[in-house]
């Protein structure tokens, strides 16, 4: 778990994260937890980790509590997340100065449109949102 040089980090579905330890992986880059069930505090440590610039939850089950920790990695350039956010969730993203490209999951339950992330972001280059 202490990999003092690893920059690219993937979790699949069906990983367990129970032991997992972020803030262990000081030289991290990029991040996935690609359809996995992951909860809110394993990112805990990820806003301490000042090498991170790319971050994938998309597929996953978080929701609004996980934007906490996300929207505190101020040097997150990209990231990719789930639909499971609210309004509310992508106004505290906005916090995030640094990012430059957004690719957002929509789904029927969305209390937000795509025309409204869209404008949520006026300074990302790339606001993709995906049906």
């Amino acid at each position: 778990e202490n990999l003092p040089v690893l920059e690219n980090l993937t979790i699949q579905e069906h990983s367990s994260l129970r032991e997992l330890r972020l803030s262990r992986l000081p030289t991290l880059r990029s991040c996935s937890f690609w359809a996995a069930e992951i909860q809110a505090v394993i990112l805990a440590g990820l806003p301490d980790i000042v090498t991170l610039t790319d971050l994938d939850v998309s597929g996953s089950t978080l929701e609004d509590d996980a934007v906490v920790w996300i929207s505190k990695i101020s040097q997150l350039r990209r990231l990719r997340a789930s639909s499971h956010f609210s309004r509310a969730g992508l106004e505290q993203l906005r916090l995030l100065s640094n990012l430059k490209e957004l690719l957002l999951y929509w789904n029927e339950d969305s209390d937000w449109t795509e025309d409204e992330a869209v404008r949520m972001f006026p300074s990302s280059t790339s606001v993709t949102v995906f049906p």
